[in-house]
């Protein structure tokens, strides 16, 4: 773990209220940059619903 949103202790409604802006809760650093193209896309999410 790189950060930790502070602000979220006083104010957790801010992950609803602003969850693409203030509302982030960690910001993290890959070790292996690969694990990325293990990670589903939209489509492949959906069908895994099914």
């Amino acid at each position: 773990m790189v950060k930790v949103n502070q602000e979220l202790e006083d104010t957790p409604e801010v992950v609803n209220e602003y969850p693409y802006e203030k509302g982030w809760i960690v910001q993290i650093k890959l070790a292996d940059t690969a694990e990325l193209d293990k990670l589903l896309n939209v489509e492949k999410y959906e069908a895994s619903l099914g």
